[in-house]
């Protein structure tokens, strides 16, 4: 698919900290091909806990230590935003409890490595259940059948809310036709986002 235009005038003219993307969603729903199209937007750099349990144990199925997993996906975090890179977090990231926690030990090693604090833009694939099984079905690597009705579960009951630690979560269907297009409305919406929900933050 050819790369979505981006005004990044806008993003540059707009006064905030660097964008850094997470995503949430079941598995099967649609996240690292989200991540790959979202990264064709600038330079970027997909840190996925898949491919990490992937390099650690030559199986992404396998879950192994999650300690271990999150703490390669901070440094990887920290040392591609040296290197100049935007993020995108590619994981399930079902739980609220999980997400919080994860922003606040980036957050933490970000001052530790004075470095900027980041505005994380929570994108939450509203995949149907169906189309997830559906989708499961048809990969190589395939996920149980109750482990993603679960998340699924957990996921409506505790849906991503900004006050995890979000500057915006947006919401989307990747089974709508022209998600690139999706994509980019969302995208150029970001800064002015961004603004009201600190605008909101100085009103209280």
């Amino acid at each position: 698919m050819p790369a979505i235009k981006i005004n990044h005038k806008q993003l540059i003219k707009t006064n905030y900290k660097t964008i850094a993307h997470f995503l949430i969603g079941t598995p099967a729903s649609g996240k690292s091909t989200f991540a790959q199209l979202l990264s064709q937007l600038g330079n970027y750099q997909i840190i996925s806990t898949d491919d990490i349990r992937k390099q650690l144990y030559g199986d992404a199925k396998i879950q192994g230590e999650w300690f271990k997993i999150e703490s390669i996906a901070i440094d990887r975090i920290i040392t591609e935003l040296k290197l100049g890179k935007s993020i995108i977090y590619d994981a399930t990231n079902f739980k609220r409890c999980f997400r919080m926690d994860f922003l606040s030990k980036v957050n933490a090693r970000l001052t530790y490595s004075e470095l900027p604090q980041l505005n994380w833009v929570g994108w939450y694939l509203q995949t149907p259940l169906q189309t997830c099984i559906e989708w499961n079905q048809k990969r190589q690597r395939q996920v149980g059948l109750e482990i993603i009705e679960t998340m699924h579960k957990l996921l409506q009951e505790s849906p991503p809310i900004s006050s995890e630690g979000f500057a915006v979560v947006n919401k989307i269907n990747v089974t709508l036709p022209q998600l690139q297009l999706q994509i980019k409305n969302l995208i150029a919406k970001i800064p002015r986002q961004i603004v009201n929900s600190q605008n909101r933050l100085f009103r209280t």
